[in-house]
């Protein structure tokens, strides 16, 4: 049997890149480390810092991922996938070294080391991995909107919860399992949307996810538990994204080129990224979160509405 018809190396290419993008995704578990992070930044470097400021670095790693990933799938086309991952990897390593020593003195210099500089090692890494196994494509406005949704969820959710919630470690944990959740819903719409269709599985995704989010300020009358239960639907709901929009593409334009082109259409987080934080210096402040969340499912209503045109 020729090499690379021996069924051990497809399993192990799924297994590598599901290992791989365990760690890219690491920029997901955000959301639980702002609180502590952007309390030091505020004892130790800048009063000044709050959590609109430390939005950006999650922001930047967003844009940084979004500038690159293109420029990831041209070195996996060109030198193969081992050369683009090492290079994505590499930048990534480097720059969480770096940002050991700029969190200690500038927020500026965190959000390049941290943010942009990880985002672009993910970026760079990032398709590779996936076009390995099989390449597809996304949907620039559908991924617009997932950007502005993610960006806004995953930075804040763990403030949202402290303001009724007292414990940190009860709160650690429902963002650690947040992340767990994100990744099960992958396989939990992959599996539906092979019995059912793109169509169903995406609907479905995203009526869970609209009303997860329109109905999150009535957490607080359910108590601990209820705020725990909606964070993670919304990460299970989010989810279906990155696995069900990869059939509906793909089966409209077939795989040749697949990674390239899904690193223009993952492009679309440079403007979905700086918008959520907008959205979130300009309402937050003045109107709060139950606001903030229903102009989040309303951006979800958009996506549910382009599910009923694929």
């Amino acid at each position: 049997m020729p090499r690379w018809q021996r069924p051990w190396q497809g399993l192990a290419c799924i297994a590598g890149g599901f290992v791989m993008h365990l760690t890219l995704g690491t920029i997901y578990t955000f959301g639980n480390v702002t609180s502590y992070l952007t309390s030091y930044l505020h004892v130790r470097v800048s009063e000044d810092v709050d959590y609109a400021t430390t939005m950006w670095i999650p922001a930047l790693m967003n844009m940084g991922q979004g500038l690159t990933l293109a420029v990831g799938g041209r070195l996996y086309g060109r030198f193969g996938p081992r050369v683009a991952c090492l290079i994505g990897c590499a930048v990534l390593t480097v720059s969480t070294a770096l940002s050991s020593q700029t969190v200690r003195s500038s927020v500026a210099l965190l959000s390049l080391t941290y943010g942009l500089g990880g985002g672009i090692g993910v970026g760079l890494a990032y398709v590779a991995p996936m076009s390995s196994a099989m390449k597809f494509y996304q949907l620039y406005v559908t991924f617009l909107f997932n950007t502005i949704t993610i960006g806004f969820i995953n930075p804040l959710w763990k403030a949202y919860g402290q303001k009724n919630i007292a414990d940190d470690h009860f709160l650690a944990f429902v963002g650690s399992a947040a992340a767990v959740f994100n990744s099960l819903g992958r396989v939990m719409w992959g599996a539906l949307c092979d019995r059912t269709s793109y169509r169903t599985a995406m609907l479905c995704a995203c009526t869970l996810l609209c009303a997860a989010f329109a109905t999150m300020q009535l957490t607080p009358l359910g108590g601990r538990w209820m705020f725990a239960v909606w964070v993670w639907l919304v990460f299970v709901s989010f989810s279906a994204n990155f696995c069900l929009i990869v059939t509906a593409v793909a089966n409209t334009y077939g795989t040749q080129h697949a990674g390239p082109i899904y690193g223009v259409i993952f492009s679309s987080s440079v403007i979905g990224s700086p918008i959520s934080v907008g959205l979130a210096n300009v309402f937050l402040q003045k109107l709060g979160f139950p606001v903030m969340f229903m102009i989040q499912a309303s951006f979800v209503c958009v996506r549910l509405d382009m599910s009923n045109i694929h």
